[in-house]
């Protein structure tokens, strides 16, 4: 593989990480908003609590995680295997 290629791949993977992070801080910043949104109309029942990847909402737990995707293409080269 030549340097230019390997250059544009790294420079692929970059760019797809720095958007993933974006996209991942955006849904994390919806959750947030929407859970503050529930509680401030949740009244005498209980709130909802964020602990780190955890939901709560008394004793009930969702747990979300995104599923992690190669950052880098190079990754996927099937002859490395």
């Amino acid at each position: 593989m030549s340097d230019n290629v390997r250059e544009q791949l790294r420079n692929r993977a970059q760019e797809h990480a720095q958007k993933k992070k974006e996209e991942y801080d955006t849904l994390e910043r919806l959750l947030r908003e929407r859970v503050e949104e529930r509680n401030a109309s949740r009244g005498n029942l209980p709130k909802f609590v964020i602990q780190g990847s955890r939901i709560e909402l008394g004793p009930y737990q969702l747990h979300h995680e995104f599923d992690p995707r190669f950052d880098d293409p190079t990754e996927y080269d099937l002859g490395k295997l």
